[in-house]
């Protein structure tokens, strides 16, 4: 999908067609990034697909790019604004996907940037966590898929019933639904803010989001050097 406020690339979901174009451009993603394991999958989907991000200060022996397009973050394949840049407007009965930001396959490895933020940020609360362990003490807070997959109404599981019209859901979703999409990050790059960490320092909300802002103007500046 996109990104609802800026020219990124998510690849928390991703529609691939079985024709021979998108196999052989697949494995070249697969081979680089077998060889070049410190990159993450979706600044290399977005670089191997000729977009917004690079990977490598020369130009990739990229494979023959098959046709392509974001699906729509705006109202129906949307992420919810735990991160910068996310969130969504319309209709709750538009949404076909939720992109859950699990990140559960990174954790133990010191590479868990979403888990570290849902429960930092997440703002998602339950009256029925069942989950033990040092893991699990979040101050009630669990995780979207936690969320969606445990609540105590069968229904919501066994019949179609829409999953906003549970109460604890419907919450969730339209915790992150937006009036108005901002344009300041159009054209800055994607992904975190690399060398600073929030936890790192007391800022307040204003400060933090000052200092975000110039980090993402010096990388930008940094970018347009590489590119010149």
């Amino acid at each position: 999908s996109g990104s609802f406020e800026a020219d990124c690339i998510c690849n928390g979901i991703v529609y691939f067609r079985a024709t021979p174009a998108v196999k052989d451009w697949l494995l070249g993603v697969l081979v680089w990034m077998y060889h070049h394991p410190y990159e993450h999958d979706q600044k290399t989907f977005s670089a191997f697909l000729n977009y917004t991000e690079k990977v490598a200060q020369d130009p990739l022996a990229l494979p023959e790019i098959p046709p392509w397009d974001t699906l729509d973050p705006i109202n129906q394949f949307v992420t919810p604004d735990i991160f910068e840049g996310n969130g969504w407007m319309g209709d709750l009965d538009k949404i076909i996907i939720y992109h859950f930001l699990n990140g559960e396959s990174d954790t133990g490895s010191g590479l868990d940037p979403s888990g570290h933020w849902r429960k930092e940020f997440g703002r998602f609360t339950s009256d029925n966590e069942t989950c033990e362990g040092e893991s699990c003490n979040t101050g009630g807070k669990v995780t979207l898929m936690d969320l969606f997959y445990g609540q105590t109404d069968e229904k919501l599981y066994t019949t179609p019933m829409p999953a906003y019209e549970n109460e604890a859901i419907r919450a969730a979703l339209l915790s992150s639904r937006k009036a108005f999409r901002s344009t300041r990050l159009l054209g800055l790059p994607c992904g975190p803010m690399v060398g600073w960490d929030s936890k790192d320092e007391k800022l307040s909300p204003e400060a933090a989001q000052e200092k975000l802002q110039k980090l993402r103007e010096r990388n930008a500046g940094e970018r347009m050097k590489e590119t010149s």
